[in-house]
Parts: structure tokens; C-alpha cells; sequence
């Protein structure tokens, strides 16, 4: 009996365990043995007791002292490569790994995000792949868009897990370990134009940063040659803009040529569907302007202009879903991400960590597991960049909210 209960106890907490029993067992045989009225002088007794006692319970305490202070050690907390997991398996039996989750994507648009990721050293670097950015960073030409509540077709990055249990025991996973290093807000203008608005050029900036000081040259040709490629015609007016952060709009209707100003008063006796299918221009030229790094950009575009009144306006944008929310700008912290993903011997498992942030940024990040056995598998480092159009703050702040 007094044997099975101090191995269980050993088991559950160690030597701080065993300390407990060991006073336990103790002080149930002084009381049931009720030895007092054998000795014949009753203070020595006492003292004989009280010395047994304190000795016991002194060496209790330390043992309890010990196991708490001694803290659980992990497998390995160094950065490894995939040969190193492969290698040191046998001695571990625990290998994993970390990827940007990829599943295929149905038609192909400019304004699509992906994310790609490489190896650089211990590290794993995931950058979003977008190709209008591509081509904004390049200097053009864009083109004007016609959207919704949104240009891009995006979504946040999903990290995928993928764990091999070579071990005789069930792992139990119960945690992830995000500690941020760094993380630095990507304050680059992502300049869209809208196609089809009406009387001006609407310039929207999705981006995180602001613009400053634009100057917007342009002319304004007949409609078709926004299909033609840029057109080749003179930029003959330019316009200074205040600096801005997230619209900016240039009114065009005083500098359309006499040409198309006929064609629009003899279109104001259409109806208004036909003349929003029929009276357009193309506005073509170039936008200049600063970053808050001091960068200078200069962008060609071609865009779409209405001549007549503007339509209803755009519905309000769905609701996501996602797992991890990780703050932009914000450094030197630690998230713990509960899990509960069982892995049976000789079974590997695959999950997803699905990370979002407020806005565009770069992360240098190192996770780790830990399972039930409060065992800590190898740190991993992920060096993640997250794009974020500004237009969604809203709606990702209501979601963060909640």
C-alpha cells in the first residue's frame, strides 16, 4: 500500500512527490501507534516527537521546493534545418514542418494574392505575390479597375503543420508558441484607380502609407484607346494634389476637348443607361509622388471616365474567419495559440495556423509546440510578410473586436 503510493505520487510530481508521501506516511503511524503514554517522562517524548517531526517536514519542503523550481526541459530550442530534423529523428522521433498553405486557386487576375515562401538558411521567408503591386513597382502602366468593396481577391496567409510521430506513444499536441521578434508596419501607397467614375479620377489608396505630394499629368482621348495599349497623345494639363492617405480625386470635365464636350451634350438627350454605355473618355497620363520612407515613384495609367451622373453606391463588404491575429508594429511579445490535435504512432498529422494582422507587415517570427507531456518541440523561424488592403481596416477591427 505505502509502496504503490509513493510511486504514484513520483510519478505525478517527482521528488516534491515523494516528500509529500514520505510526511504523510509519517504522521499517520505517529498517530495511529499512539506511542505517548510508553514514555515515562512525558517532555521527553515531546521533544523526541516534535524533533522526528521537523526533520520530516523540513526535507518535505525541500523536495516540494525542488520540483517546483526545476523547470520542464524541452527536446531542442535550437533552429534546425529539414536535413538536421531528418538526421537527428531517430534520436528525437519527432519531426515537423512549416509552409505557407497553397490550395489551387480556380482562373488566374492581376489582383490576386498568393504567397511564396523559400528557405534562407534556418529561416523560411513568406512574401505576398500579387501582380498588379508587380507592376505598380515598376511604374506602370496600370489600368483603371472596376470593383466592389474591394480590388483585391485576397485572403490571410495559413501556415501549414505537418507533424511525423515516429514514437511508440501517442503525442498530444496542446499549444503553439508565436513569439514576435520584430514586426514592422509596410507603409508603401498601393495606388488603384477606379474605372468608370464618374467626371474625375478617382485614385484610391490601398496601401498603409501616405502619398505625398502628387502631381497628376494627363490628356483625354476618345474612349478606345484605353483598349489600344497607352495612348501616345500629349499630357498637356497637370494638377497638384494635396498629400493624402486614402482618396484623392482630380476633376477632369473642364478639360475634355471640344470634341467629346458635342458629344456629351447631344448624349444629354439619351436615357441614362445608354449614355453611361455610350459617352466615356479615356483619361491617360502619369501620377508622381513621395513615400514616407522619401521615396520617389512615378506611375503611368489609363483609366475610364463617365461624363454623366454617379449610380448607387457599393454593398457592404462579407465577413471572415481566421485563427491567429498577430498586431502590426508591435514587437518583443509572446502568443500562445491553444491546440488540440492527437497523433497516434506512425501517423502524421496536417493543420493549419491561418495568421492575420491589422495591416501590411513584416513579421520575424519563431513557433514552437508544445504537447500535453509540456514537452517543447524545436523552435522553427518564419520571417512572414502579410499584405493588407486598407480598405478592409474596418472589417478586420470588427473581427479583432470580437
Amino acid at each position: 500500500m505505502e509502496t504503490n503510493l509513493l510511486k504514484t505520487l513520483a510519478q505525478i510530481a517527482g521528488i516534491g512527490g515523494i516528500s509529500l508521501g514520505v510526511l504523510l506516511l509519517l504522521f499517520r503511524d505517529i498517530i495511529r501507534k499512539n506511542i505517548f503514554p510508553k514514555f515515562k517522562d512525558e517532555k521527553l517524548a515531546y521533544r523526541l516527537l516534535r524533533l522526528i517531526v521537523m526533520v520530516v517536514w523540513s526535507v518535505a519542503i525541500v523536495g516540494i521546493g525542488a520540483w517546483v523550481y526545476t523547470p520542464p526541459q524541452p527536446i531542442n530550442t535550437q533552429n534546425t534545418s529539414p536535413d538536421e530534423d531528418k538526421q537527428k529523428s531517430k534520436g528525437q522521433k519527432i519531426n515537423y514542418d512549416i509552409a505557407p498553405y497553397s490550395p489551387k486557386v480556380l482562373g488566374s487576375s492581376s489582383l490576386t494574392l498568393s504567397y511564396r515562401y523559400e528557405r534562407i538558411g534556418d529561416s523560411i521567408l513568406i512574401k505576398p505575390q500579387v501582380p498588379y503591386l508587380d507592376s505598380l513597382s515598376k511604374g506602370g502602366p496600370i489600368k483603371g479597375i472596376n470593383y466592389m468593396w474591394s480590388p483585391f481577391n485576397w485572403k490571410f496567409p495559413e501556415l501549414s503543420i505537418k507533424i511525423v510521430n515516429n514514437k511508440d506513444k501517442t503525442l498530444l499536441l496542446t499549444e503553439a508558441i508565436i513569439h514576435v521578434r520584430t514586426s514592422k508596419v509596410n507603409t508603401e501607397p498601393i495606388l488603384i484607380l477606379e474605372n468608370n467614375s464618374h467626371g474625375g479620377i478617382s485614385i484610391i489608396n490601398e496601401g498603409w502609407g501616405k502619398v505625398i505630394d502628387p502631381v497628376v499629368s494627363f490628356g483625354i482621348v476618345k474612349e478606345e484607346a484605353c483598349e489600344e495599349g497607352f495612348p501616345s497623345a500629349e499630357m498637356q494639363i497637370v494638377k497638384k494634389i494635396q498629400t493624402f492617405f486614402e482618396s484623392a480625386w482630380v476633376d477632369v470635365r473642364d478639360y475634355v476637348p471640344e470634341e467629346l464636350q458635342l458629344g456629351r451634350l447631344q448624349s444629354e438627350k439619351l436615357q441614362l443607361e445608354e449614355f453611361i454605355n455610350k459617352k466615356r473618355v479615356c483619361v491617360f497620363g502619369t501620377i508622381q509622388y513621395f513615400t514616407e520612407s522619401n521615396k520617389h515613384h512615378e506611375v503611368k495609367f489609363k483609366t475610364l471616365v463617365l461624363l454623366g451622373k454617379p449610380g448607387e453606391g457599393a454593398p457592404r463588404p462579407p465577413t471572415y474567419n481566421y485563427e491567429l491575429f498577430l498586431e502590426a508594429g508591435k514587437s518583443g511579445y509572446t502568443k500562445y495559440l491553444p491546440l488540440s490535435q492527437e497523433i497516434k504512432p506512425g501517423e502524421v498529422d496536417h493543420f493549419l495556423i491561418r495568421v492575420g494582422t491589422d495591416r501590411s507587415a513584416k513579421f520575424d517570427l519563431r513557433i514552437s509546440f508544445r504537447t500535453a507531456g509540456d514537452v517543447e518541440l524545436p523552435t522553427k523561424t518564419i520571417l512572414l510578410e502579410i499584405f493588407v488592403p486598407r480598405s478592409q481596416r474596418k472589417f478586420i477591427a470588427s473581427i479583432e473586436n470580437h
